[in-house]
């Protein structure tokens, strides 16, 4: 009679859990429509953004798999003014790499679980958003064949998303590369577009 009550006790904590789960990803989902719907209205593909504006977008899209994760993120953005970009595919690259980053630090012990994001102007008059995670790393026969379309480490990934972020990257005239020290000692994505100042393309 104890078994079977601690069981019922255990399905409703487990039903309490999932309405949860339920209510935050439906909250998180509103998130993004309202984020669309912010950076849909201007008509013109490329528009002046602000980069540091973006990454914050990003983090919050991925806020919730980030939380559930028990992901700690740290923001090192350097004040930019903004560039001319195409902010849905720069916006798309972000998410992705967010998601990708908080599934690479599951085998992480939860206080240890790190991403930064780093945001700069580079030697060569580039900008530079950077995610660094102190994951499960990558290894360096792995480094080449990272953004192929289908390649994937994960049971249930499919492959897609880093290959479709390196060609936004290519589309919007930059690129995205991936470095690891190897299994076990994380990794860093980054992204480097153009610096175009709006008042120069003006």
């Amino acid at each position: 009679m104890i078994t079977l009550g601690q069981h019922v006790v255990d399905e409703r904590q487990e039903i309490i859990s999932l309405l949860e789960d339920v209510c935050r990803y439906t909250e998180h989902v509103g998130d993004i429509v309202k984020l669309q719907q912010n950076h849909a209205r201007t008509p013109r593909m490329h528009a002046p953004v602000q980069l540091a504006e973006l990454v914050e977008d990003a983090l919050r899209f991925n806020a919730s798999g980030l939380s559930r994760h028990q992901v700690k993120g740290v923001r090192e953005l350097a004040p930019l003014p903004p560039v001319l970009t195409d902010k849905h595919k720069a916006l798309m690259i972000l998410v992705n790499l967010n998601s990708n980053a908080q599934y690479a630090l599951d085998g992480v012990p939860p206080d240890e679980r790190l991403l930064t994001v780093r945001l700069a102007h580079t030697e060569n008059h580039r900008i530079r958003i950077e995610l660094r995670d102190n994951g499960m790393g990558i290894a360096p026969e792995m480094l080449t064949r990272i953004f192929q379309f289908g390649f994937t480490t994960r049971e249930e990934g499919h492959g897609f998303c880093l290959h479709s972020s390196a060609l936004a990257a290519q589309e919007l005239g930059g690129s995205l590369t991936a470095h690891s020290e190897g299994l076990g000692r994380g990794a860093t994505f980054s992204l480097e577009l153009p610096s175009v100042p709006v008042q120069e393309a003006a």
